[in-house]
């Protein structure tokens, strides 16, 4: 992840924040690949976020920066498909780009 300089993203000017993105570092990357393998074992249905916080066991604030990073250097995706998350709200589907060629459209 050389976009952010190894860094994970934070609100400019929020020491607060630039200190939790510093934290998160090390627990960044490993966390970045276990949401991506898990939406590459997903294959051409992908994963919402809601399905990966409750799959892997995450909370919303760990999962969505990572499948942000994810998407900003190109390993995902967020297909047109739409899925009902917990509360019946739609969310996007995001898929692993290798796997993009197979995305069933309304899935």
């Amino acid at each position: 992840m050389t976009r952010y300089g190894g860094i994970p993203p934070y609100a400019q000017g929020s020491e607060t924040s630039a200190l939790a993105a510093l934290r998160m570092r090390g627990p960044a990357a490993s966390l970045r690949e276990r949401i991506y393998d898990y939406i590459v074992d997903r294959g051409r249905y992908g994963a919402t976020r809601d399905e990966i916080e409750a799959d892997l066991k995450l909370r919303g604030n760990t999962v969505r920066p990572r499948c942000r990073e994810l998407e900003e250097v190109g390993r995902v995706l967020k297909t047109p498909n739409r899925r009902k998350t917990r509360s019946g709200r739609d969310a996007v589907v995001y898929v692993a780009v290798h796997a993009t060629p197979q995305i069933e459209m309304g899935v």
